[in-house]
């Protein structure tokens, strides 16, 4: 399906069946027997595969065919998985912005964000080095906490990392699809929500990468 046949199906939906469109789908993760048994901290791996198949998995969550969704979403955590056994052994994962993995990928990257919450120097210092290089050391365009909230309508999506965590977003509407290789479900959540998201309530020190891509 081409950009322009999916604006126009989107503009045609009316307001009450958008919001009908809102809602969680059941999904596997990455640490199910299926996926765990292939590699682990696969999170980077999966959320650059959800990114690659974005327009379709947007496309089949909005026309709400759940079946076709899942397998797709399947198909992207099964490739993730081996993307990671292939190119890294390493017993902790990747940030999002890690060189060999977006070598493996074609995305056409319009910045490289970072977000901070609750900066502590002093935590960050007593990190390994490599562990340090890969999640909290890089820095980018900064941004504040509202960055979702006002930039909704320009229609990017984003690849995101806090601690190495990573995940997918995906605008729809004045909304996000979240797709996240850690958790059994889907996610709708507006831009205050995402923000929470990205901010755990419980977390100290967090370190946010984004990767916008158009």
């Amino acid at each position: 399906m081409t950009t322009q046949h999916q604006m126009t199906t989107e503009h045609q939906m009316t307001t009450q069946h958008v919001r009908s469109l809102f809602k969680s789908i059941s999904v596997m993760c990455q640490t199910d027997k299926k996926f765990s048994d292939i590699s682990s901290n696969q999170c980077s791996w999966c959320a650059a595969e959800f990114i690659k198949k974005k327009d379709k998995l947007k496309q089949l969550f909005l026309e709400k065919k759940i079946n076709k969704f899942t397998d797709v979403y399947n198909e992207c955590l099964f490739k993730g998985s081996n993307k990671r056994k292939q190119f890294n052994d390493k017993l902790y994962g990747e940030n999002i912005d890690n060189k060999t993995l977006l070598e493996q990928y074609n995305f056409a990257v319009i910045s490289y964000l970072t977000m901070l919450e609750n900066e502590e120097p002093d935590f960050v210092n007593i990190l390994p080095k490599d562990l340090k290089e890969e999640f909290y050391k890089k820095k980018y365009i900064m941004i504040d906490i509202n960055y979702f909230n006002d930039h909704i309508s320009d229609g990017a999506c984003y690849l995101a990392s806090r601690h190495g965590q990573s995940f997918s977003i995906i605008p729809m509407f004045n909304k996000y699809l979240i797709l996240d290789s850690h958790i059994h479900t889907t996610k709708v959540f507006t831009g205050e929500e995402l923000t929470k998201y990205l901010f755990n309530e419980n977390c100290g020190h967090t370190h946010v990468t984004l990767i916008k891509i158009a």
